[in-house]
């Protein structure tokens, strides 16, 4: 039990240098190091799969013209919605009366008789004389 406890770490709080270093292998050097864990990558990496090339080109070529039509259908759905927009603000302003515009001459409001202006008084002065 109480070897159990030490491989596991289990028990005490303490470390125990020599479980360490019972489960592992002395540190060599770096070359060494590098040379194991490259081929444990190459024992996990699937193998490379055979893709034909022609295959893989005519796939980028159908997904890059996929692309192309997605993008000009977007394109096209943006700029008629900012036509739109500018042909409605358009009627709008059209249709809405600007304010302090004049009425319109040939509305029944405009066909009754206006009123009169106040006659207007111009001011005469005579210049002062020059003096020399």
């Amino acid at each position: 039990m109480t070897d159990d406890r030490a491989m596991t770490g289990l028990g005490s709080g303490k470390a125990q240098p020599d479980s360490a270093s019972s489960s592992r292998p002395p540190a060599t050097d770096k070359a060494d190091n590098f040379a194991e864990l490259s081929r444990r990558l190459g024992e996990r990496a699937p193998p490379p799969s055979a893709v034909d090339p022609v295959a893989a080109k005519a796939a980028r070529h159908a997904a890059l013209a996929e692309y192309d039509r997605a993008r000009a259908r977007r394109l096209r759905m943006g700029l008629a919605v900012a036509v739109a927009l500018v042909v409605a603000g358009g009627i709008i302003a059209y249709l809405v009366p600007t304010p302090g515009s004049s009425p319109d001459p040939w509305s029944a409001s405009a066909a009754a008789d206006p009123e009169p202006a106040p006659p207007v008084e111009t001011a005469t002065t005579t210049p002062a004389p020059a003096t020399a």
